[in-house]
């Protein structure tokens, strides 16, 4: 079985070292972002719980549609999925 293959071919195995040799080179663009591998994880959770989020909303709109009511987007946005807004500034007086 042995390892995951990490590049799908040669030439991508190629261009991955050469861009390797150009950042070592130059070093990273003024405007990059480098994140640590937890930051990633985070990032990747919180935007999981943004799209839920969203398809919770439009759960709702479509079931307030379906029982003839108009949606009422007048909730508060922590309350649509249930769980606290994560992205809400932790020294805001609305909380996070």
């Amino acid at each position: 079985m042995g390892r995951r293959r990490r590049y799908c071919g040669q030439s991508c195995r190629q261009r991955a070292y050469e861009r390797r040799g150009a950042l070592q080179r130059t070093g990273p663009p003024e405007d990059a972002v480098v994140l640590s591998d937890t930051e990633i994880a985070m990032l990747l959770d919180r935007l999981f719980q943004l799209r839920c989020a969203a398809e919770d909303v439009v759960t709702a709109a479509e079931a307030e549609e379906l029982a003839g009511r108009p949606a009422n987007w007048r909730t508060p946005p922590g309350t649509w999925s249930g769980c606290a807004n994560p992205f809400a500034r932790k020294d805001s007086p609305r909380g996070g």
